[in-house]
Order: structure tokens, then sequence, then C-alpha cells
């Protein structure tokens, strides 16, 4: 049943199909020519991972890399939000990461539970290091052992002002966010859930 779950209700692990409108090279556009499998962590990261995933066999974690289907990245206007970068102390998951590459593999905030279906904040900020003008591409999405949620693209440089978004967490259990590296550059940021 929890491999049909994982199966059915997975999305995808990777965000296509944006083009920056921007004049610089950025990578991008590389990400639309690898494949989707590429973009997912290496089970072995996932199994020796502190996540929720981690009781997953490693046929489990390859049918959901098969079943992926691609999502559009969503492209998002700098909008005014607080400045305050820092963890709220009211948060239900945190994580923070600093040059992290595609090739670390995902990154988890702490373990939190849901008590119902509800709609969770997200607040992130996120950059390329050593680049004043990289707009990362940043997957975030909700997990837990039997659902692997759709991924929320974010495009942009958050740095003086965080992104905020929703996703709705379909019901009663413990979850965590997965945070995907979209580019072929390290990135750097952090991040908190509250309802």
């Amino acid at each position: 049943m929890k491999k049909f779950l994982v199966t059915m209700l997975v999305v995808m692990l990777v965000a296509i199909g944006l083009t920056p409108a921007s004049s610089y090279a950025d990578s991008s556009s590389s990400a639309k020519e690898s494949s989707p499998q590429s973009f997912f962590p290496a089970y072995s990261s996932i199994a020796n991972s502190d996540s929720l995933l981690s009781g997953l066999t490693p046929e489990e974690y390859n049918e959901v890399i098969k079943n992926a289907k691609p999502i559009e990245s969503i492209a998002v206007e700098k909008e005014k939000t607080q400045l305050d970068q820092k963890i709220s102390p009211m948060s239900l998951g945190a994580w923070s990461f600093s040059h992290h590459s595609r090739d670390d593999g995902a990154i988890y905030s702490n373990k939190f539970s849901v008590n119902n279906a509800a709609i969770l904040n997200f607040h992130v900020v996120q950059w390329a290091d050593g680049s004043s003008w990289s707009s990362p591409e940043v997957g975030y999405l909700l997990v837990n052992k039997n659902y692997l949620g759709e991924v929320f693209a974010v495009y942009g440089r958050y740095t003086d002002e965080n992104r905020d978004f929703q996703i709705k967490a379909p019901g009663f259990g413990q979850y965590q966010v997965m945070v995907l590296n979209l580019n072929d550059y390290t990135i750097s940021g952090n991040g908190y859930v509250t309802f």
C-alpha cells in the first residue's frame, strides 16, 4: 500500500520549463536538457538520512523516480515582505543550508507534526553563492513516509526579504520539508514553516 501511495502521489522532485527573463547566462537552461531523474537525490542519501523517507526501499524509490511527471516552475515577482530572516520561534519546521550543491542531495527540515489537513505557510530566503546577479531555482516540497508532495519551485534571489508561499498538508501525520538545489552552482539559504 505504501508503495502505491508513494507512486500515485509523487508529482516531481524537479522543476523544469522556466527560462529566466534575463540577459545573464543561467544554468536553469541546462536543467531543461537533463533528464528528470538526474535531479533526484541519490538513494544512498535518502537511506542514510534522518529523513522520513529513509524507510523507502530502493525499489520503491526507483519507482517514484520512474513515475515522476514534470511540473512547471513558478516564476515569482519580488514582493514586500518582512525583512527578518531569522527562524521564527513559532515555526513548525526549519532548515538552513550553506554552499549546497545539487550533488549534495536534498536538505531536510526538522520533523514536525500536523494534527489535520492544514495550509502551511513557508517563509524562505535563498541566493547563489559568489554571485550578486544569479537567481537560483530551488524546489520545496512537503514529505512523509507515505507522501511526496508537489514541488513548489521558487525562482529568484531573496536575501533582504523573504519569499512566502503556502502548501497544503493533506492530513494528520509527521512531516518534513525537502529542499532541492535545481542549479548547477552552489546555493545558500534558510526557511521555516508556520500555520
